[in-house]
């Protein structure tokens, strides 16, 4: 017999460009979030992009500023968080690529 527990994150891949702003968004199929939740992408060990929940779109819209930012400090690594209440879920982990 062979149990597993907890959360497989997905995979996930960032693609960034210098000079021009992220601005992606998540669909929810199922219906409205939950107006409750926070959806985040959390990169590095100190960066975190909130998203904008209204209905059934989760939209990250961030300013070439902090992308260009975020390219000079070399940042590899990210992972995209769902919280809702007192659950921390990791949906999806992987890495940002510079475009």
């Amino acid at each position: 017999m062979s149990i597993t527990l907890g959360n497989q994150p997905d995979s996930l891949q960032v693609v960034l460009t210098r000079d021009a702003d992220f601005v992606s968004t998540l669909t929810n199929s199922d219906g409205d979030w939950s107006p409750t939740c926070t959806i985040e992408l959390r990169i590095g060990d100190d960066t975190v992009w909130p998203a904008t929940i209204v209905d059934n779109v989760a939209s990250f819209d961030v300013d070439k500023v902090a992308v260009n930012d975020l390219l000079e400090d070399g940042a590899t690594k990210v992972r995209l968080f769902y919280t809702d209440g007192a659950a921390d879920l990791c949906w999806a982990k992987g890495s940002v690529r510079r475009a």
